[in-house]
């Protein structure tokens, strides 16, 4: 009998190990998805993977119930534009921070929404920052 083992990545990273037993690669061990309570705001296929999606207008708090890999995306609000009429511009893009395969723990993590800049006439107004908990943070455009 041989066996050979097949661990690549550090352990926060690593969906799964496979182990080569006589010539048979079988996926064993590995870390899981996180599992989140609540209900997702949307929920879609692919790759033959189940994504569950949490999209948050205003800040909120996140339960981890089982804590595991995710992927975070964090946006943070644009700024305004100034002037009026014709001579006015446009304000700029929040910030963003994109995580895959994050490993998260068990609780709860407030996520708070920076909203977009205030309009002015004479001025540009940055938007606010955003963040998941302390992992994660976004500035404001």
């Amino acid at each position: 009998m041989s066996i050979s083992a097949n661990v690549g990545g550090d352990y926060k990273r690593a969906k799964a190990s496979f182990v080569n037993i006589n010539g048979t690669w079988t996926k064993f061990g590995g870390i899981s998805n996180a599992v989140i309570s609540g209900t997702p705001t949307k929920t879609y296929s692919s790759g033959g993977h189940d994504y569950h999606v949490f999209i948050f207008k205003a800040s909120a708090a996140l339960n981890v119930t089982d804590g595991g890999l995710a992927d975070i995306l964090v946006v943070a609000g644009g700024a305004a534009g100034s002037g009026s009429g014709d001579g006015g511009s446009g304000g700029g893009a929040g910030g963003y921070q994109y995580y895959e395969n994050l490993f998260i723990t068990l609780g709860s993590y407030t996520h708070t929404f920076g909203d977009g800049g205030e309009t002015s006439s004479t001025s540009s107004n940055v938007g606010g920052n955003s963040s998941f908990g302390s992992l994660v943070k976004s500035w404001g455009g």
